[in-house]
């Protein structure tokens, strides 16, 4: 793991990012996310990629998605362990190193503000 994700990894084992950032405001901020999900059907299997602490997941949840659909992968063993315990499938991954999660087996693939917080957010992408 380079330097930037280890120390934004250690940044977020700290504070989990998400439930306070905004407060109650957060949805403002997130209307393309939320016209996105109007757009999409509600029993497909959604991967959050650098989920947080789960501020999304619970976003997909009160728009009708099904949480045994949704699957949480994030840099930080905190936020997973704080994930599972609220029921979700949850698992720690580097969004630079996601070999574990097979190509095609995800209806859709969100990744929402993560990509600055890594060493080469171009390759992120690919």
């Amino acid at each position: 793991m380079d330097n930037i994700t280890q120390w934004a990894q250690e940044l977020y084992d700290t504070c989990r990012v998400g439930h306070y950032s905004y407060g109650d405001q957060r949805e403002i901020y997130e209307n393309f996310l939320i016209d996105f999900l109007k757009d999409i059907p509600k029993d497909i299997l959604i991967y959050d990629i650098g989920c947080g602490s789960g501020y999304c997941a619970q976003l997909y949840i009160k728009r009708g998605f099904q949480k045994e659909k949704i699957y949480c992968v994030d840099f930080s063993p905190q936020n997973i362990a704080f994930l599972k315990q609220q029921g979700f499938h949850a698992s720690v991954g580097d969004i630079l190193d996601l070999n574990e999660i097979a190509d095609g087996s995800a209806d859709v693939v969100i990744c929402n503000g993560v990509l600055h917080h890594n060493s080469d957010p171009l390759k992120g992408f690919w």
